[in-house]
C-alpha cells in the first residue's frame, strides 16, 4: 500500500476519533484492545487494509484524548490550600525565580504552576509538599492547554521524596549535562540560544533578546518542534555514518 494512503486514512480516522472523543467516555485500554484487534484482523485479510487505519486512527486518537482530564470547577481548590504534589514537568528558571508544574496526589485533578524562589530546588519527579497562602485560577490557554488551571506564588515548599530514576529523568539529566557543556563551550545569549534551538531548553535566556523573539514572532525556533527534531536526528544520522552504519545500496 503507498505510504501517502497509509497517513491520509490514519488522518481521517484521527480526526474522527477527536470528533467522536466528545462523547465516548470508555477507558484508554479499551481502545488500545480496539487497536490491537483491528491490527490483527488486518493482517488475517478479515477487513479491507483501509477500514483498519481508519479505526486504528480513530482508537489512538480516542487513547490521547482519554489522558485529558476535564477542568476543575472554577470554584474548587482556591484560597489557601496545603497538599501534596508531584512535579510533573522540568522546572524553568524564570526572571522571579523557579516555575514548577505540579500535580496534586489528591481528589483534584488538574495541574498548578508554582511561582516559588530559586532555592531550594526540587527536580522532575519529585514529591514536595505545598502551602499557598493563595491559589488562584489561571486563564491562559498556554497553560490551560496542557490541564493547569491553578497558580500559587512564592509558597512554602518541602520536599517529600526524590523521583525514582524514570526514563525521563534520565533523560532530562542527559540534556541537563549538554546543556551545562554548551554553555562552558559559547558565551551568552548564544549558549542559551543554542540549547532552545535543539531541545527547547531557553531557560536563562536574557529578557532582551526573549522580547525579540516574541516581537518577530519567531518564539517557535526556541520550543520543542519538528525542527528541533529534525536537527537532533541529522545529527545522529551523521554520528552514525562517521561510525560506519550507513544504508547499503
Amino acid at each position: 500500500m503507498p505510504a501517502h494512503l497509509v497517513w491520509r486514512y490514519l488522518a481521517i480516522g484521527l480526526l474522527l476519533g477527536f470528533i467522536i472523543s466528545q462523547w465516548a467516555v470508555l477507558l484508554w485500554w479499551v481502545w488500545l484492545a480496539v487497536a490491537i484487534v483491528t491490527f490483527v484482523l488486518v493482517r488475517c485479510n478479515k477487513i479491507r487494509p483501509l477500514v483498519g487505519l481508519i479505526i486504528i486512527g480513530i482508537a489512538g486518537a480516542l487513547i490521547r484524548t482519554s489522558f485529558i482530564m476535564p477542568p476543575p470547577l472554577t470554584t474548587a481548590f482556591l484560597g489557601q490550600q496545603k497538599f501534596t504534589a508531584r512535579v510533573v514537568e522540568p522546572p524553568r528558571v524564570n526572571a522571579r525565580g523557579m516555575r514548577y508544574i505540579v500535580e496534586p496526589v489528591s481528589e483534584f485533578n488538574a495541574r498548578l504552576v508554582l511561582n516559588s524562589r530559586p532555592y531550594p530546588q526540587f527536580s522532575y519527579g519529585d514529591t514536595i509538599s505545598v502551602v499557598c497562602k493563595k491559589v488562584e485560577l489561571v486563564s491562559q490557554s498556554y497553560f490551560n492547554n496542557r490541564g493547569v488551571y491553578r497558580q500559587c506564588s512564592f509558597p512554602g515548599l518541602e520536599l517529600i521524596s526524590t523521583s525514582r530514576g524514570s526514563i525521563i529523568s534520565i533523560l532530562l539529566s542527559i540534556r541537563a549535562r549538554a546543556s551545562e557543556h554548551l554553555k562552558n563551550w559559547l558565551a551568552e545569549p548564544q549558549a542559551t540560544l543554542a540549547t532552545g534551538m535543539l531541545w527547547g531548553d531557553d531557560a536563562g535566556l536574557v529578557r532582551e533578546v526573549a522580547d525579540s523573539f516574541r516581537r518577530t514572532g519567531t518564539t517557535h525556533l526556541l520550543a520543542v518542534s519538528g525542527y528541533n527534531v529534525a536537527v537532533l536526528v541529522n545529527i545522529l544520522f551523521w554520528i552514525l555514518i562517521a561510525v560506519g552504519l550507513w544504508r547499503k545500496s
